[in-house]
């Protein structure tokens, strides 16, 4: 669902997700996002309020699906090279980069979807975030729903 868009050289679509939690892709919009195209994150709360920001793709592909590269700068890694959002069996994950490119289910977040580019993710569909909130105890696998909140 489109609620604004924005800017003559640089289109802006907005979908507000369930949740608050809502995506703003950046970049020429021609009906079809690239995946080389930035979008930002807004609406977490708490521990992982650290997600909100721009995620900017980082060259790499995980499960045929661009990675994007976060630089966190509330909260827990703030600062450091580590928070990226790929896309594995059916979801969109928000986790470290040592899972992105090594056991892609485990993730802190996650929605489920098949889409092309997270700023497509439907607003119907529910983030999922783990309950962990310390160092290597925040994530887990994307299908032990007694770790994950809603």
């Amino acid at each position: 669902r489109i609620l604004a868009w924005a800017g003559s050289d640089a289109e802006r679509r907005r979908l507000v997700l369930e949740g608050g939690v809502s995506a703003i892709a950046h970049g020429y919009m021609t009906g079809q996002l690239m995946a080389s195209e930035a979008f930002q994150l807004s609406g977490w709360r708490g521990y992982n309020e650290r997600f909100n920001g721009l995620y900017e793709p980082d060259g790499g592909r995980v499960n045929g699906k661009p990675v994007f590269r976060h630089a966190t700068t509330t909260g827990l890694g703030a600062g450091a090279d580590w928070c990226r959002m790929y896309w594995a069996s059916g979801a969109w994950h928000i986790g470290h980069l040592f899972l992105a490119y090594g056991e892609s289910r485990l993730c802190i977040a996650f929605v489920r979807s098949d889409v092309e580019h997270p700023a497509k993710i439907s607003d119907s569909s529910p983030w999922y975030d783990h309950r962990g909130q310390s160092v290597f105890h925040d994530f887990g696998r994307d299908d032990d729903n007694a770790s994950f909140n809603r």
